[in-house]
């Protein structure tokens, strides 16, 4: 999706290296302006994408592959904006987010039921730099709030609730990324 507070779309082949997009093919438009702190996923084989607007609003929509169609979801219930993430773990029937704008609001989102569940707050509020990870069917999410901070959390999903984890070394912002490979026991952040 474009950003920008646009609702272009675009498709890039990588066998042909060539881009496809709303406003020069058939590809459809997103329905609603992507902008600040959006995210989009899509795993494994899926036929579907999964795009919360950003932008300080709560338009949530899926893109069909196959059927080059978009549907409206139910809304998030907070404003997505910066720091927000969105977590999905391969045919898992349930997304997480966490909404961003220095806030601590934390939901699942059904597929089946296009429902969203209100979770445990973070305890501290996500903003520049916050990034979250879960690997495979693993019970834990792991969560660093960014905004400069080095506040680090992991998240049970079965008793719905965060515990605090021993601090980054240093401070982590704009930019930061971090990684999990679901083979061994190690977290790797760089801190943006």
């Amino acid at each position: 999706a474009q950003g920008g507070g646009a609702t272009g779309f675009y498709r890039y082949s990588i066998s042909g290296n060539t881009w496809v997009g709303s406003a020069t093919s058939n590809l459809a438009s997103a329905p609603g302006a992507v902008g600040t702190g959006a995210q989009m996923l899509r795993n494994s084989a899926d036929d579907t994408i999964y795009v919360a607007q950003g932008n300080t609003l709560t338009g949530f929509y899926s893109y069909s592959i196959s059927g080059n169609t978009w549907t409206t979801l139910a809304v998030v219930p907070t404003a997505v904006s910066t720091g927000a993430q969105m977590i999905r773990n391969g045919s898992d029937n349930t997304i997480y987010l966490v909404g961003g704008n220095q806030a601590g609001g934390f939901y699942s989102y059904s597929i089946s039921g296009n429902t969203w569940t209100t979770l445990a707050a973070v305890p501290a509020g996500v903003h520049n730099g916050g990034q979250m990870i879960r690997n495979g069917s693993d019970n834990t999410i792991y969560l660093v709030p960014g905004n400069y901070t080095t506040n680090f959390y992991s998240y049970s999903i079965s008793a719905n609730t965060w515990t605090t984890l021993a601090v980054v070394p240093g401070a982590v912002g704009v930019g930061a990324q971090m990684i999990r490979n679901s083979s061994d026991n190690t977290i790797y952040l760089a801190r943006g």
